[in-house]
């Protein structure tokens, strides 16, 4: 199956990096064929919106065609064609049938069993914190009186992925205080089997089948690079470790923001680290589309702890998906202030307790965490000596009129909406541009992919124009590069050494 948009909306100056693509479409393309032989399997122009996204996939036994059809806010229809009715060959557009229709939740069939002609589905309907359903094929319309619950809504843990394997078993994860956590529950009946153990990590990158007796995922996290581990379900393997001396990871640290609420920080240190307000620190955040910053391994911030004797902290700031859906709500469209205050708390956590000092804070995020650290920049800019700012979503007045911007309104906000306007305005970067009164501009790092589909570089290079129109610093530099991901990384450590003078030590 091929996914692509049928009509592309730009005027005749723009970039082919800027256009909006409009109505996405599925087709089938039998392999050998040419492109223009493909068949026409879904397309739903007559709904008139421009927006829709469109994803199909086939059951495990090849029996059903599933038909995803995602709005903005990633609520989703399901349609389906049961192959075996015609004969599991497609010579037109076939007709599909709805199965499920909710415009408030997203609907995810992880697998299909033959026996009971039923599917178990993941789905945050009536569960913030998402919850795993059975449905039968032929009743599932009819609302969700006919939906069985196999693994209900935890209200303290978010309900991150299932993965049916080994015939009779789903392999659970779990996210649950910024960390995740893997179980094995019945595929029957949804009951808790046991637990596998792993440390304080992060568990991606599950596979495995029903017809396979055994599943292999990735575990990573601050001190492990991403290793592979097989499990047959009564033996738990994995390879040899990468092993960091000096080094330690400490998750209790919680900042306290303006309202009170506690933030997670995880803060990762050398053991002989001193609380003496001189350390170079490096603060992340991201805070955005319910998306959680779990541990994972970087070999940059590690070089940055060992090398430069410095401190790597990483908020984990509502707009996220650390807790569920409403830690993201939280941060979401005219709540987006909450996550440059949690941001800013943090930083100001990290001073008060004498990990470091405004003159050595670096902060650092990109795409919807570009945005935050541009924000957090200009509204307290005395709080940091250095912004690394990676493709960041600036221009929050015209975000929408660019690729796939229009799918980020259900985070953002709508800003030709006057009343989403007023709210989109006060905050954005690019508009808020101010030369600070008694305090310097903290030093910038701005970084762009001059083909970047998603965040297009005029985000990046509009900011840097507006910055210096107002700081009419001559230190501004365009340095163009081949994108290659090392050189990045060299380049922002090299900033990082410069601009908060740091001392490389030898290890």
């Amino acid at each position: 199956m091929e996914r692509r948009y049928i009509q592309t909306k730009h005027s005749t100056n723009e970039s082919t990096i800027t256009k909006k693509d409009e109505f996405h479409t599925l087709f089938y393309h039998p392999l050998g064929s040419r492109e223009n032989q493909d068949i026409l399997i879904a397309d739903f122009r007559e709904l008139d919106d421009p927006n829709l996204n469109i994803v199909g996939s086939v059951s495990r036994d090849g029996r059903f065609l599933f038909v995803y059809v995602y709005d903005r806010d990633n609520a989703n229809t399901i349609y389906y064609l049961d192959l075996n009715s015609i004969n599991y060959k497609i010579h037109r557009r076939p007709p599909l049938t709805l199965l499920i229709h909710d415009t408030r939740a997203f609907f995810v069939i992880l697998d299909y069993d033959h026996e009971t002609e039923s599917a178990i589905v993941l789905t945050d309907h009536s569960a913030p914190n998402r919850k795993l359903i059975r449905i039968k094929i032929t009743t599932a319309m009819l609302g969700c009186a006919h939906w069985e619950t196999l693994i209900a809504e935890d209200p303290k843990r978010a309900l991150e992925s299932v993965l049916p394997v080994a015939g009779d078993k789903l392999m659970v994860i779990y996210i649950e205080d910024v960390k995740t956590f893997l179980y094995v529950h019945c595929y029957k009946t949804g009951k808790l089997l046991y637990k596998i153990p792993l440390g304080i990590g992060t568990v991606s990158q599950c596979y495995g089948d029903r017809e396979d007796t055994e599943a292999f995922f990735s575990f990573n996290s601050f001190l492990e690079a991403p290793t592979i581990y097989r499990a047959d379900f009564s033996l738990v393997a994995k390879t040899s470790l990468l092993q960091l001396e000096q080094i330690r990871h400490r998750n209790e640290w919680r900042g306290v923001n303006v309202t009170g609420l506690e933030i997670p920080i995880f803060i990762i240190a050398r053991k002989d680290v001193k609380r003496n307000g001189q350390n170079p620190t490096l603060l992340y955040g991201y805070g955005g589309f319910n998306i959680p910053i779990l541990p994972s391994y970087s070999s940059h911030r590690n070089i940055f702890v060992k090398h430069f004797h410095g401190i790597v902290a990483i908020a984990n700031i509502r707009g996220g998906g650390e807790y569920g859906e409403h830690w993201h709500e939280c941060g979401a469209r005219e709540h987006k202030q909450n996550v440059f205050d949690d941001f800013i708390s943090a930083a100001e956590f990290l001073i008060k307790n004498k990990f470091t000092s405004p003159k050595k804070l670096a902060i650092q995020g990109g795409s919807n965490g570009g945005l935050l650290v541009a924000a957090c920049s200009y509204q307290r800019p005395e709080l940091f000596g250095a912004v690394i700012n990676q493709v960041g979503v600036m221009d929050m007045l015209r975000f929408h009129k660019f690729t796939v911007g229009s799918f980020w309104i259900s985070e953002y906000g709508d800003p030709e909406k006057s009343s989403e306007f007023e709210y989109i305005y006060r905050y954005s970067p690019l508009h808020n541009i101010r030369l600070p009164r008694g305090v310097q501009w903290p030093a910038t790092l701005l970084i762009t992919g001059d083909h970047d589909d998603r965040v297009v570089p005029s985000h990046t290079l509009k900011y840097a124009a507006q910055l210096y129109h107002y700081l009419k610093k001559p230190e501004i530099k365009l340095i163009q590069r081949n994108p290659i991901l090392i050189e990045e990384l060299v380049d922002i450590m090299s900033f990082l050494q410069r601009v908060l003078q740091l001392k490389w030590f030898e290890e």
